[in-house]
């Protein structure tokens, strides 16, 4: 029986979905002792967290717990306990660190049909201490009758009532990420995000100049335990992980969604069957949030026709300083076949976790051209195993324990992989309907600039 890679969560959390269960109703009327749940937070943090010892001095723990204290001290409902929570967990500056779970919370969602990118002014106005955002729609699904009069291009200038700069700092300060592009991806991901069942309002400026307001309905959320399993049940088996096509000059383009599900090999393997025959292959893995390491492995191998280490890792020993067990090195599983073709991959700041690790083994066994806005989000590191599950009267934490190397023994987190080549879109190129990433990325196939694996 062969040993499967450490495993490696989506980012950001799947049970981000889920709705209240039934039990956690009762949990609203019932007051919060915020101030235990932050101490625990802490605690937990002290004894597992990995990047205090990978990190040492780059973090002020107990300052940030002394700032929130009187926050917790008042907040007696478990939405406001929750938010102090979620703040202290974005201030470990780490993507797989979070509040997982607090009963009672009112369940959040996103509008469904439009996505927002900020875009920077190239001039950075006087006192100012960063160059101003501004907000645009980059999709938006027309089908939705909302959506139906608002092109890509539009300007969002308030998010209900409040300027966007003012959203953008608040989300901000309430998401976890490993580093500053991810930050800012996954916050462009979240502004929208409200109760379950209510309406935002937008204010935007279109195109044209004119102005306008929008109101985006969220859609309702499950409410009971059994809710929640169909529809995760459902979800996990059908949801679409894989996309293939054929392009020009006998090239082929994958696009892999994420790694979270077993079967995303069997999809894989399909699409790569299907483009075995082609010249060279693009593999988008722009905003997938990562997922198991068995996959990894297994994904890896396809391309490589001898054993090669995918990474090491490394894990904190719970509750000791400065003691690392270093872990056997995670090698990739072959198949059968592989394709010798070049490789282009086409990451971003969504590209997380386990995403990182595939990228970063391609990268580093020269097997890759990686073409990029920017970096990977720059998660190496897992949540999972041991007491890293953390739950006082069901609330629940998690952070990461173990931490990933490339062969020269420096860490991918909260650094990502560099691209090769960095290509970033602009405004106009989503107004335009291009994408200047894939069109880079076949420019490098059609030039050679992505090798085929030696010896093929």
């Amino acid at each position: 029986m062969r040993s499967r890679a450490p495993l490696l969560v989506l980012a950001p959390l799947l049970l981000a979905l889920l709705g209240t269960p039934a039990a956690a109703q009762q949990a609203k009327g019932k007051r919060v002792d915020c101030v235990k749940y932050l101490n625990e937070s802490r605690k937990v943090v002290d004894d597992y967290w990995s990047f205090l010892i990978f990190k040492v001095g780059a973090f002020d723990i107990p300052g940030m717990v002394a700032r929130l204290r009187p926050e917790a001290e008042a907040a007696t409902t478990p939405d406001a306990c929750a938010d102090v929570l979620d703040r202290f967990m974005a201030s470990l500056r780490d993507g797989h660190a979070n509040l997982t779970y607090f009963p009672g919370r009112t369940p959040t969602v996103v509008p469904r049909g439009i996505r927002l990118k900020r875009f920077k002014d190239r001039i950075l106005l006087p006192g100012a201490l960063r160059p101003r955002q501004r907000l645009y729609v980059i999709e938006a699904n027309t089908g939705r009758p909302e959506l139906e009069r608002v092109p890509v291009g539009t300007e969002v200038l308030s998010i209900d009532g409040k300027p966007v700069q003012e959203v953008l700092d608040d989300v901000e300060a309430r998401t976890s990420a490993s580093t500053a592009w991810g930050l800012e991806h996954w916050t462009d991901r979240y502004l929208l995000e409200g109760p379950a069942d209510t309406d935002v309002k937008l204010g935007l400026r279109l195109p044209d100049g004119a102005t306008r307001d929008l109101v985006l309905p969220r859609p309702r959320r499950y409410q009971n335990e059994k809710d929640a399993e169909d529809f995760w049940r459902v979800y996990g088996d059908t949801v679409t992980l894989v996309t293939w096509k054929r392009l020009g000059d006998g090239f082929g383009y994958i696009k892999f969604v994420s790694f979270a599900y077993e079967r995303g090999v069997r999809e894989f393997d399909a699409a790569l069957d299907s483009l075995r025959d082609s010249r060279g292959l693009v593999v988008d893995l722009r905003d997938n949030g990562g997922g198991l390491g068995g996959v990894v492995s297994d994904l890896v191998g396809r391309f490589f026709k001898k054993q090669v280490q995918v990474a090491r890792y490394i894990i904190r020993e719970p509750r000791k300083e400065y003691v690392i067990r270093d872990l056997a090195p995670w090698i990739a599983d072959k198949r059968k076949w592989t394709y010798a073709g070049p490789v282009v991959l086409i990451v971003d700041a969504g590209c997380f976790s386990a995403c990182d690790i595939f990228t970063n083994a391609m990268d580093e066994n020269n097997r890759a051209l990686v073409l990029g806005a920017t970096a990977t989000g720059g998660g190496s590191a897992s949540p999972v195993g041991g007491p890293v599950f953390p739950e006082w009267e069901g609330v629940s934490i998690r952070v990461s324990y173990l931490i990933a190397q490339r062969k020269d023994g420096s860490h991918i987190e909260s650094r990502g992989v560099r691209p090769h080549v960095m290509v970033e879109p602009t405004l106009q190129d989503y107004v335009a309907g291009r994408d200047p990433l894939l069109e880079r990325a076949l420019e490098a196939l059609q030039k050679g600039e992505a090798r085929p694996l030696a010896g093929s």
